[in-house]
């Protein structure tokens, strides 16, 4: 994952502070115009790095597909790969990384997700929203990824495990975000007004 785990950790710190929705927005927002705005109100509050970690993120999160989306393998030869457990009609992998009862079920037959839930203790999400309109994954899944930063990194993992591919951009600054995203954000100004 092209996240930096400390940057990520003081991503993750400044949440509950009164910069977490731009921080959210920055993070998850479909609008490039949204995130712009949010990285403009940010810009002067946050050290460069933890702006480039949020952005980083955002592109990590962007390239999970949505559900329901068919795998390149079927659920059994799955189970074999990604240490999946059958319960009742789903399957589910335990996360390695993290401490605690932290898992991701998969919904789904033959070779076809229907979705993924991702749960922390007794917190859990479907992933992705369907369709995909204002935010990139479901907001308390969002939450519970941020508080679990194993937790991404297994679904990534369990995304390569379906053959999906997963290649998102990866920044070093601010300003190369800005500049590939200049036109969309300047579209999209339209839509907010």
């Amino acid at each position: 994952m092209n996240v930096d785990a400390s940057a990520l950790a003081d991503l993750t710190a400044r949440l509950g502070t009164a910069d977490g929705a731009l921080i959210r927005t920055v993070v998850n927002s479909t609008s490039a115009t949204e995130t712009g705005f949010a990285l403009g109100l940010l810009a002067e509050r946050l050290p460069n790095r933890t702006l480039v970690a949020a952005l980083n993120l955002r592109e990590t999160l962007s390239e999970i597909p949505e559900a329901p989306f068919p795998m390149r393998v079927d659920f059994e030869t799955l189970a074999r790969v990604a240490r999946l457990e059958r319960r009742g009609q789903s399957w589910v992998r335990l996360v390695t990384q993290e401490p605690g009862t932290s898992e991701i079920e998969i919904l789904g037959q033959g070779n076809l997700c229907y979705d993924v839930v991702v749960r922390l203790g007794e917190s859990s999400s479907l992933l992705k929203p369907a369709p995909i309109n204002g935010d990139f994954v479901k907001p308390r899944a969002l939450e519970l990824i941020l508080s679990a930063p194993g937790l991404l990194a297994d679904v990534i993992e369990l995304m390569g495990d379906m053959g999906m591919v997963h290649n998102p951009r990866f920044y070093l600054d601010v300003d190369d975000w800005q500049m590939e995203h200049a036109v969309e954000a300047f579209h999209g100004i339209s839509d907010l007004f």
